[in-house]
Formats: structure tokens, C-alpha cells, sequence
């Protein structure tokens, strides 16, 4: 299963590529509720090819990202669970639910810093009716400094760019993760102390 949709991702990354930046904002759009490739895949190469116009290709690919967010919250927000059971097993479905309905909005800075699929989590922010406005900006806040870290590295380094991002890409998340959900354990316990005096 997992063999077969990377290789359909890689015959259609090329298809993304041959569109430029249309095809980069129709893939950040799709990532986020319905295709499996994530749009680094388009975004670091045309960086490289084009260092001048990365920056660009950085904003194209928030707002896409940005847009898809909005569009997968609403599909679950009328198409309901049974979309979401569709992506996901059971027991995920209550993870998911219970790691919003716990941490709300605030959930989305970890979904969009870490390489868990935004696909289940933006529909189910729909499904859970969790605040779209927070939702969005904190998952579009997260995904924007990830795309941009990219897109500076290309600028500064080059192709090194790649090898680096391919290094130290997943300890920079999970680093980025753990902060984030001592932040916000942080934040609830100072919340728990006010409730109590």
C-alpha cells in the first residue's frame, strides 16, 4: 500500500513541476485534505532552479497550505466522520479527537511542524467543530515556518540545501514538537492554578 502511493507520488510530482507555480498552489491545496505528497516535494526543486523567485514560491505554498486548511475543516465539518474513518482507523479517530479536543487550536502548531499528514486533522477540526479562525492560523503560522526554513536554506546554501534539510529536518521537528507541547502543557496547568485561587 505504502509502495504503491509513493510511487504514484513520484509520477506526479513531475506533473506539479510542469505547471510552476499553479501546479505548486494546486498541491499545497490538495496536500492538506486530500493528496498524500507534500508540497516540498515541488517546492525545493523549482526553488532551485529559480533562487530568485523562492520567496515567492515560499508565500504560494502558505497560501495554498492556508486554503487547503480552510477547505478540509469544511469538508469536515458537512461530510462528517465517516470521511475521516475513510483515512483512518478507529482507534486513531479517538486520538485525534481527544488531542483536540484537549488542545484545541493549539494542536495545529504540532500538526504542522511535524511529517504527521495534515489530512485527518484539519477534517476532523471540522468534525469536532474546533475554532476555524485559531485553527487555521496556528496550523498556517507552523507550516509557514517550515516552508520558509527551506526556502532560506536553498537561498543561502544551494543545493546543499537538500542534503541539510534531508538531515536535520526530522530532529528540528521532533525538537520543535517538544517544546511546543511543554508550552502547551505549560499553558494549562498556569490555567488549572487560576481556576483553583
Amino acid at each position: 500500500m505504502i509502495s504503491a502511493i509513493a510511487q504514484w507520488a513520484d509520477q506526479i510530482i513531475p506533473l506539479f513541476l510542469q505547471y510552476g507555480p499553479i501546479g505548486l498552489f494546486i498541491l499545497s491545496i490538495g496536500e492538506v485534505f486530500i493528496l498524500p505528497v507534500p508540497p516540498d516535494a515541488v517546492l525545493i526543486p523549482m526553488s532551485l532552479l529559480n533562487p530568485s523567485k523562492a520567496l515567492w514560491y515560499g508565500f504560494i505554498t502558505i497560501a495554498g497550505s492556508a486554503t487547503g486548511s480552510v477547505m478540509g475543516y469544511y469538508i469536515g465539518k458537512w461530510a462528517g466522520r465517516p470521511v475521516l474513518a475513510r483515512m483512518v482507523k478507529p482507534d486513531m479517530m479517538q486520538r485525534i479527537e481527544d488531542l483536540l479536543s484537549e488542545h484545541g487550536s493549539m494542536a495545529a502548531l504540532l500538526i504542522g511542524f511535524s511529517p504527521i499528514p495534515d489530512k485527518p486533522f484539519t477534517i476532523a477540526a471540522g468534525i469536532f467543530r474546533i475554532n476555524i479562525v485559531s485553527f487555521v492560523i496556528w496550523l498556517t503560522i507552523s507550516r509557514s515556518i517550515r516552508f520558509m526554513s527551506e526556502v532560506l536554506a536553498i537561498i543561502f546554501f544551494g543545493e546543499t540545501a537538500v542534503a541539510l534539510v534531508q538531515q536535520y529536518f526530522g530532529p528540528i521537528s521532533a525538537a520543535i514538537c517538544i517544546i511546543v507541547v511543554i508550552a502547551v502543557a505549560f499553558r494549562y496547568r498556569m490555567k488549572a492554578r487560576e481556576k483553583n485561587f
